[in-house]
């Protein structure tokens, strides 16, 4: 059976983090992450249509690049002198490539869109293992495939770790949900087997809760997040659609370990986020202008800040039932609600 080998050009536009807090915590965990794990990230594999597709990501030149941008600005945290000169002779975008190998024939294999995709479908599969091991460990948003000749356009991935960075950082000083770091090896381990194959449509709850992260991840409108939120809270916990949050919560107590005061919390949270939606869909939402400007209309602020820090909070809550289940190895469960009676005098 014929195999053909087409290398994916990928470049970075920017490769970096978009918090240095905690630095003297985050960053030598940070890179010492790439520097041993990411390789595990490589390799994916797919099947489609009679062709089986192997893809290799080459994160080498990134890790290089994030090991050297690291030498350059640790000793600023030191008291010392970052070197801008050698930061200025870094070039300014770094080049990589994913290497699609193709077994097989179908109808569309030999169209010049089709290892493209595969390679696409290969990033996203790195970027939800990474950050789910490492949250903010993988940022994809400056990352873009070339165009290739006239009818294949240039791909922008636009895949953002900024909330899971975030809230990494707010894990560490003791916020809930708390985040946590996870071998890439059990996660890889687990996704493998939860994401069937390389399909569009999401045959799991697992993987409608992973879907809707990628839509988070991709996107700037944080009132269309809430939506995304609890569409994956709804598929993670198997509660039915529009429920009140009161299942929502029981179920999230049996996953994630809560004191009394975080349970309070979360339970205010997700019920401001709830009311949110229901005014979105529902009707009763003030709904901003496209080009939103605080300056012009300081009222807008509050509401922003709102809704931002709801779709934070809410992604933190989503990573860290999935870091959960890695960590209890489900990658098929049920819920059940037991009553038990009690016969005899009180």
């Amino acid at each position: 059976m014929k195999t053909i080998a087409i290398e994916v050009p990928l470049v970075f536009d920017h490769i970096g983090f978009d918090t240095d807090d905690e630095y003297d915590r985050v960053e030598p965990v940070r890179v010492a992450f790439w520097k041993d794990e990411i390789k595990s990230l490589s390799v994916f594999t797919y099947e489609h249509a009679g062709c089986s597709i192997r893809t290799t990501i080459d994160w080498a030149p990134v890790a290089a690049r994030i090991q050297k941008s690291s030498e350059i600005w640790s000793p600023i945290y030191r008291g010392q002198e970052a070197d801008i000169e050698a930061y200025q002779r870094l070039p300014k975008q770094t080049l990589s490539s994913v290497l699609v190998e193709i077994t097989g024939e179908n109808d569309h294999s030999g169209h010049p869109w089709y290892p493209r995709y595969f390679a696409e479908l290969a990033l996203y599969d790195a970027f939800i293992c990474a950050n789910i091991a490492f949250p903010g460990s993988l940022n994809l948003y400056s990352a873009h495939i070339p165009a290739s000749g006239e009818n294949v356009v240039q791909t922008e991935l636009r895949l953002s770790s900024y909330n899971f960075e975030f809230w990494w950082v707010e894990s560490l000083r003791g916020h809930f949900p708390k985040l946590r770091q996870i071998p890439l090896k059990e996660v890889r381990e687990w996704y493998a087997i939860s994401r069937v194959g390389g399909q569009s449509r999401a045959q799991s709850g697992l993987e409608r809760a992973v879907f809707c992260l990628f839509h988070l991840c991709r996107s700037d409108n944080y009132i269309d997040g809430i939506i995304w939120i609890f569409h994956a809270l709804e598929a993670l916990l198997e509660t039915r659609v529009g429920e009140n949050i009161s299942g929502m919560l029981r179920r999230i107590s049996l996953l994630v370990e809560m004191s009394e005061r975080e349970k309070k919390a979360l339970k205010k949270k997700l019920k401001h986020a709830y009311d949110l939606r229901s005014a979105f869909v529902h009707g009763g939402y003030e709904v901003p202008h496209p080009l939103h400007n605080e300056v012009i209309d300081p009222t807008l602020g509050h509401n922003y800040g709102e809704a931002l820090e709801l779709q934070q909070f809410g992604m933190a809550l989503i990573l860290s039932l999935l870091q959960q289940l890695v960590r209890l190895r489900a990658t098929k469960y049920h819920f059940r609600e037991v009553f038990v009676p009690h016969v005899g005098a009180p």
